[in-house]
């Protein structure tokens, strides 16, 4: 009988004196064995239990659909890019050095099946070949007119370069032509926006407040919105960027999904955001940089492909039942965990801020980024209620906090107030309480 995949498990310790984190190691359709990060769970005989549960769920379906991880060196990478014209791929690999991410899957599954021609040979004519195939695309629902778009934008920079005008390659080593054969050629169409969701106050707080939410979930969530920071950001925010003592916080680097390292952020000056910290928000930091010894990342994060599930989750545990928050149609999109983000932003503008402030809090490069903001606080007026107000006080205290997984069964502390007994005053530590 043919034994069941489950992956083997590992803990690496991590260089940078951040936590080390889980790793398994897969049999892939081809024979390779990729290793994949798990999680960032303890190195303890629970985060093993956990790891390698996590190893014997995927690795089946990992087993099946082939690689499960992009090489970084070797013979094994460079199937990744088997079939690129070599020009393509001198292209991704300027694009490695210098920072960007990878836009090799748009290549590969939009662009060369469509046009597989040396640059020397393209011509107007293929441009709008391949602009005509990306419109049929979107009109046959086989991907999102945003999706073609966003394809139609990686061969027209592509272009620039090998016309020579791209300014990212300056000493213009990826030439091969004089010519830009997509001037002119008009591009994919694209629809109007769809509405993006954010949340009200009151929503944040019944969603911070709920038991059955994960502490650490909670925090996360009251960081994202309260600091306006990117899910990469805030993976790769360290107390060492917070100054407790003058409310101060430097948002500087990010995590790369692509490579799994930090790396400069991508926007503000030269990648720096610094700001003064909500006042709300503050009391919140300074019991988490306590618990820190001052020292080390503010939150952990689980893989990227479960922020925004486990957001949803908390949503309906929390009973927060806005039908706007989970529909996914042709004009608005569900919420995602990049919406808390920009519910600060939005919160910003409803209080009133310069535009100019939430520019440089966002870290936008282009105005017209932060405009939609503006512009919905514009429509919503203040009926939402007061923005960015004081936070829970369950979130100060980790006695309450949940470490579980999100769906375990979670035991609640119910603190039941003697009459006449506020949570403020000197007799509170007097509460009665009882488990369920």
């Amino acid at each position: 009988m043919t034994r069941r995949a489950r992956g083997s498990v590992e803990y690496r310790q991590s260089r940078d004196g951040r936590p080390g984190a889980w790793w398994g190691r897969f049999t892939a359709s081809d024979g390779s064995r990729p290793w994949v990060e798990l999680g960032t769970w303890p190195n303890s005989p629970q985060g093993r239990a956990r790891a390698k549960e996590t190893a014997a769920h995927h690795a089946p379906r990992f087993k099946a659909e082939g690689f499960v991880a992009k090489p970084q060196r070797g013979p094994k990478a460079r199937l990744f890019r088997l079939g690129a014209p070599a020009w393509w791929d001198d292209y991704f690999k300027h694009r490695e050095s210098l920072g960007f991410n990878s836009n090799e899957g748009a290549y590969r599954t939009h662009i060369q099946p469509v046009l597989d021609k040396p640059w020397e040979d393209i011509n107007p004519e293929d441009c709008e070949r391949l602009r005509d195939a990306l419109d049929a695309n979107a009109l046959e629902g086989k991907a999102s007119p945003k999706t073609m778009f966003n394809a139609w934008t990686v061969f027209t920079t592509a272009a620039k370069a090998a016309a020579g005008q791209w300014k990212k390659d300056k000493p213009k080593k990826l030439r091969v032509r004089t010519d830009n054969p997509c001037l002119g050629i008009a591009p994919p169409d694209i629809d109007d926006a769809k509405e993006l969701q954010w949340l009200y106050p009151d929503e944040l707080l019944q969603l911070l407040s709920c038991p059955r939410v994960p502490l650490e979930a909670r925090r996360l969530y009251a960081l994202a919105v309260y600091l306006f920071a990117r899910a990469g950001e805030l993976k790769a925010l360290d107390f060492s960027d917070v100054d407790i003592e003058r409310g101060i916080v430097s948002i500087r680097v990010a995590w790369d999904r692509e490579t799994n390292e930090i790396k400069q952020t991508k926007t503000g000056n030269k990648g720096i955001r610094r700001f003064a910290i909500e006042r709300n928000l503050l009391p919140l930091l300074r019991a988490m940089h306590v618990e820190a010894n001052g020292a080390g990342p503010v939150v952990t994060m689980r893989q990227q492909k479960w922020w925004a599930t486990d957001l949803r989750k908390h949503l309906e545990a929390a009973q927060i039942k806005r039908a706007a928050l989970f529909r996914n149609d042709a004009t608005s999109k569900r919420l995602r965990f990049h919406d808390l983000r920009g519910t600060g932003l939005t919160w910003m503008a409803i209080r009133g801020d310069d535009p100019l402030k939430i520019q440089q809090r966002a870290g936008h490069t282009t105005f017209d980024m932060t405009q939609k903001y503006i512009r919905t606080a514009e429509a919503v007026g203040e009926v939402i209620g007061a923005v960015f107000p004081p936070l829970p006080l369950t979130l100060l205290s980790p006695l309450n906090g949940l470490a579980n997984r999100p769906n375990d069964p979670q035991a609640v502390d119910i603190v039941v107030e003697a009459p006449g007994i506020e949570p403020g005053s000197a007799r509170h530590r007097d509460n009665l309480r009882s488990r369920v």
